[in-house]
């Protein structure tokens, strides 16, 4: 793949690589990028941390996969937001194309070659609570539907 330059950071590769599903996940992912982000802060460290998030990143006039795995296999670090509800389309990619599970391979492809580390980021359901949004804890045996096996 030909790199492609990210108008967002003006850079043909990214330090940070967020796989996230849009909904649910889309609110946490981008606050996840503004906190990564403002470590670029230079009264911080004057490190500039480039994060690829699809909504700052990609723009039209070139295809959406092509731009979001362009960006992942330049990526030193990929982080996967992993939510119980994300995974609902994981399950069903034997019968539907899912990108993330796209993403998720290509993600295993680049750590398997040496080219980048991953960081699963397992995120818990929202729960509203007294005007707040707080997350509950994951809870891998729903996620992955594990009490259709009988132990």
């Amino acid at each position: 793949m030909t790199p492609r330059l990210c108008a967002h950071h003006e850079s043909y590769s990214h330090d940070i690589f967020l796989s996230y599903r849009q909904n649910p996940d889309k609110h946490f992912t981008q606050d996840l990028a503004f906190l990564l982000e403002r470590r670029n802060h230079p009264r911080e460290n004057n490190v500039k941390i480039r994060t690829f998030i699809d909504l700052w990143c990609l723009t039209g006039g070139f295809q959406w996969q092509e731009g979001f795995l362009n960006a992942l296999v330049n990526s030193k670090v990929i982080v996967l937001v992993i939510s119980e509800r994300a995974l609902e389309g994981v399950v069903e990619a034997d019968s539907k194309p899912d990108n993330l599970l796209l993403e998720w391979e290509y993600a295993l492809d680049s750590y398997e070659q040496k080219k980048a580390a991953i960081f699963p980021l397992f995120v818990g359901e929202i729960k509203h609570y007294e005007g707040e949004e707080l997350y509950k804890k994951f809870n891998m045996t729903k996620a992955l539907n594990l009490d259709r096996f009988p132990a």
